[in-house]
Order: structure tokens, then sequence, then C-alpha cells
């Protein structure tokens, strides 16, 4: 003999829907909150930088942003991969920089009296905030500013040579990324705002479902 007890649920149908509910809205949450990291991780990155070098924050910020109806020169690219929060990355590249960005003086190509070869001068560079510095050649010669392709550019001779003869070049974004003054201050902003954006969309999402005060 038998005794077959049956499990009943009044409302079971709308207790289903709420906890199918709860799960989308967890996913929602999760969702929302990569795509708010996605769009104002590289905003952080670039103040970081910019606290430290001095460099336009606006060159580093990936795509095309107008100012004065003109087009910023990008100098590196950033690459995001990962959907997850746990695994979300943000890969940083670009090319070594010339030292027009680190406001260089002077600034385009001297010219002396009578359009002759101007008096000797100094090349100097702020490359880390507020620390102007004399720019030195690789090779012991003395650098200078010289127009190639219709922009003003520092270059260096190897030897007392008229030729061979490049570009001086100082760091890239991922190089500054990666100072360790620059890397403490992101991971800072980056935990700060994870929590900020986690706890925001916690709570929209509270409030969607009517929980809000519990």
């Amino acid at each position: 003999m038998a005794n077959f007890i049956k499990l009943e649920l009044k409302n079971l149908i709308k207790v289903l829907d709420q906890v199918r509910s709860i799960h989308e809205t967890m996913a929602g949450i999760t969702k929302r909150t990569v795509s708010d990291m996605k769009n104002r991780v590289p905003s952080w990155v670039a103040a970081s930088v910019s606290q430290v070098y001095a460099i336009n924050k606006k060159e580093i910020i990936p795509g095309s942003i107008k100012k004065g109806g003109e087009l910023v020169e990008q100098i590196g690219t950033v690459g995001i991969r990962g959907k997850t929060i746990d695994n979300l990355q943000f890969v940083y590249t670009g090319r070594l920089l010339t030292l027009t960005h680190f406001h260089m003086k002077p600034s385009s190509q001297p010219i002396g009296k009578n359009g002759k070869r101007p008096l000797p001068y100094e090349l100097t560079a702020e490359i880390y905030k507020s620390k102007r510095k004399k720019i030195r050649g690789n090779y012991g010669t003395t650098p200078f500013v010289a127009r190639y392709r219709g922009v003003d550019l520092p270059f260096q001779r190897h030897s007392s040579d008229r030729l061979p003869l490049d570009v001086l070049k100082s760091t890239s974004v991922p190089q500054m990324i990666d100072n360790e003054t620059v890397k403490k201050d992101i991971v800072a902003k980056l935990n700060k705002g994870l929590k900020e954006r986690l706890e925001h969309n916690v709570e929209y999402a509270k409030n969607k479902l009517g929980m809000s005060g519990e």
C-alpha cells in the first residue's frame, strides 16, 4: 500500500516567471556593467596617463574626436576582449611617438635673419608633466627641427655627415600605461568605477523588479 503526496503550489506559473525574470535581470546587470566599462575605461586610462605625462588625453582615447572642427590624431589603438566582468581585457597598442606630442620647443623649424641658417638653438620637450628637459641625440650629435612633408619634426644625424638621419622618438602609449605611477592610478580608477557601475546597475534592476527598499 502506498500513499502518494502531490506537491501543489498556488500560482506556480507566476512564481516560475518571477524566477526567470530574476535570472534575466542578473544577466542584464552583468551585460550593462560590461558595456559601461567598455565605454568608460579608455577615458579613465587617458586621464591617468595625462596626469604623469605632458600629453593631451584626447590623443589617447580611441576614435575620431573633433577639436576645433578638425580630427585629433590618434596615437594608439585599444582592443577590447571578453564579454563578462571577470574576463574583460583592454589591449593597448601604439608606435613610438615623436617629441611633437610633448610640447617640443621650438615647435617649428627656426628661420634666421633674411632666411639664412638660424643661430644654434636648444631643443627641449616636456615628456613628463612639468619636467621640461633638453633633448640630446643618440649619437652625440645636436638634434634639430626640420620640415618633412609639411610637418616639422625633430631629427638627429648619426655623425657629422649630412646623412643618414632619423626622427627622434620618445615613448609609446603602451609604455606610458606601464609606468608604475600610471598603472597604480588606473587600477584605482577601474576598481572604483567598476564598483560604482555595478552598484548602479543593481539598484536599477531592483527598481525594475519592484524590490527597492528591501
